[in-house]
């Protein structure tokens, strides 16, 4: 279930950029879950047609083959200093 959910992201990442939380498909993976789904092999199936849907995706993707650091550093930074300062004036 867990690499379905990984494939999935990673689809919509390299085609949008972004990842929506909670999944879409939300309801296939509560079916993989409880076993509903269907067989190991129709699973395998599943799988390999979302490796491949990644692929594919990864190949016409507009991100950047390397993350900027430095910008992700600042982001997080930034982030914290929001919170804290938020959190320190309500005390």
């Amino acid at each position: 279930m867990h690499v379905i959910r990984l494939l999935n992201e990673g689809i919509e990442l390299m085609r949008s950029g972004t990842i929506t939380l909670p999944r879409p498909e939300r309801e296939l993976l509560i079916r993989i879950r409880t076993g509903k789904y269907g067989s190991l092999d129709r699973l395998l199936g599943l799988a390999n047609t979302l490796f491949v849907e990644l692929k594919e995706a990864e190949a016409k993707s507009r991100l950047p083959e390397r993350v900027d650091r430095s910008q992700v550093s600042k982001l997080v930074s930034g982030t914290y200093l929001k919170y804290w300062n938020q959190s320190s004036r309500r005390d």
